[in-house]
């Protein structure tokens, strides 16, 4: 033991000793230059397997299933071989849906209530909880866009509200702090190998995804008053980036109903996420975009029919408002933008894998 530990001193002294005789004959090119940026790209993981327990919702089953594709797509996935189309889905946690049943969650729905009106289709949920339009801008091009699906659609604003409320996009960008970043994914990759591993990541990642009874918040409660502008400016590139790949873009504007209580995110702010829609319906016009106003027909639905019926809180559907919202974008893409992606001169569905 002494014999190791004296070999150990040795090394750390001959490392110092060399240290200081470089730094004195040496001038070191890189002393002052930062490292690489890093950037976490928002996107779920491979291959997710998880139960989400929604019982606190008192929602039947008390349990769904949440699984991603070997692309980090939402199951279900192809649900049909040889589409005429392919549809991509970008958005928050009102498109992830998590906490719905597997097979009723909107985006994945929506091909199912397409085929009755003439259309085959498959569809990918992009949707990850806390993501912003500068996350799916990111995400479009360097994982969708090369993807080349024959419509991607956004739903994002409500996030946009309340990061912007507070600390703006920086929060979602790249950064320098490349240890943490490493150490992270160290232990993401160690937990795919070890039990033990893979218990201490769930303990500390997953219990605010899996387990909601221990949410609290006070709705509408914002930082500070959000700039659109940053939005408006991401949105726009978004539309444009889509239309580069070649990829028919469609925006959506986001619902958001009266009914508000425990769960309810603290950022949700009826009077700025109107503010962010109306931008969205103002690009749609601007670049000439296809707008499906889910905001306005949920508004609609909502005169006739109670909030709770459709929400657990006020902004997320449960089952049957999933159904509704998979119901009303159905017959919106089939109104104006299959049709005209369909009919368009020259048209060829992209031969990529689905």
């Amino acid at each position: 033991m002494r014999k190791l530990a004296l070999l150990v001193g040795t090394l750390l002294l001959m490392l110092v000793l060399g240290e200081l005789a470089l730094r004195v004959l040496w001038r070191n090119p890189f002393a002052s230059e930062s490292p690489d940026l890093l950037l976490t790209l928002r996107w779920q993981h491979n291959l997710t397997d998880r139960l989400v327990d929604r019982s606190v919702l008192h929602l039947d089953p008390p349990k769904v299933r949440f699984r991603t594709d070997a692309r980090g797509f939402i199951e279900p996935v192809a649900r049909v071989s040889g589409p005429e189309f392919t549809l991509v889905f970008q958005g928050g946690s009102t498109t992830e849906c998590l906490v719905v049943q597997e097979d009723l969650r909107w985006p994945n729905l929506v091909p199912v209530q397409l085929e009755p009106m003439g259309f085959r289709v498959n569809a990918l949920n992009a949707g990850k909880s806390g993501n912003t339009a500068h996350d799916s801008l990111v995400n479009l091009v360097e994982l969708i866009g090369s993807s080349r699906p024959d419509v991607v659609l956004l739903m994002n604003a409500v996030n946009d509200v309340g990061l912007l409320a507070e600390y703006g996009y920086a929060r979602h960008g790249s950064n320098h702090d490349g240890w943490r970043v490493g150490l992270r994914w160290a232990g993401m990759s160690l937990s795919s190998h070890s039990a033990l591993a893979g218990l201490v990541r769930r303990a500390l990642d997953f219990p605010a995804q899996n387990d909601l009874a221990g949410v609290r918040s006070e709705a509408g409660k914002l930082a500070g008053q959000p700039d659109p502008l940053p939005y408006v400016a991401r949105v726009r590139a978004w539309v444009r980036t889509a239309r580069a790949f070649g990829i028919e873009p469609v925006l959506i504007t986001e619902p958001l109903s009266s009914m508000r209580n425990q769960y309810t995110p603290p950022w949700t702010d009826a009077g700025a996420l109107a503010l962010f829609n109306d931008r969205v319906r103002a690009i749609g016009v601007e670049e000439g975009a296809s707008v499906i106003d889910l905001a306005a027909l949920m508004q609609r639905e909502l005169s006739v029919r109670k909030p709770e019926e459709l929400y657990y809180d006020g902004l997320h559907v449960n089952d049957d408002g999933s159904r509704l919202y998979a119901r009303l974008v159905a017959q919106e893409l089939a109104r104006e933008v299959l049709p005209r992606v369909r009919s368009r001169a020259g048209y060829s569905a992209p031969q990529t894998a689905r």
